[in-house]
């Protein structure tokens, strides 16, 4: 069990960590965008529940020597909220715009890799 003075520094880590969860979901949501969304939504969500699972355990483990503390629990969760409310939204936004570049820029490289082959093939 944590001693008082220690206690507002778990929290500070549990805070810390619910955001850092926010960020794997944030990077997470913005790859779900892609195509075959059927697929990945349901495996997204298992690697993001995995991922709060293990940063929790991780957490608890470390500093309350594994006991699950309501305290804990609310810092963590208030950690997630704050960051998803702010620029949780925004690095999902950013990572979405970043594939979609992505894609952009391979089916263009594929079109022209094809126009080249194509002029080699007809040049035979």
């Amino acid at each position: 069990m944590a001693d008082i003075v220690v206690q507002p520094k778990v929290f500070a880590l549990f805070v810390a960590a619910g955001m850092l969860s926010c960020v794997v979901y944030a990077l997470l949501r913005g790859l779900r965008g892609t195509k075959d969304r059927r697929m990945w939504t349901g495996l997204l969500d298992l690697v993001f529940i995995g991922v709060a699972i293990l940063l929790f355990g991780v957490c608890s483990a470390y500093t309350l020597e594994g006991e699950i503390r309501l305290f804990a629990l609310m810092a963590f969760v208030a950690g997630f909220a704050v960051f998803f409310a702010g620029p949780g939204a925004a690095l999902s936004a950013t990572v979405k715009r970043l594939i979609r570049f992505i894609e952009r820029c391979v089916h263009r490289f594929g079109d022209a890799l094809n126009r080249m082959l194509a002029k080699y093939r007809a040049d035979e």
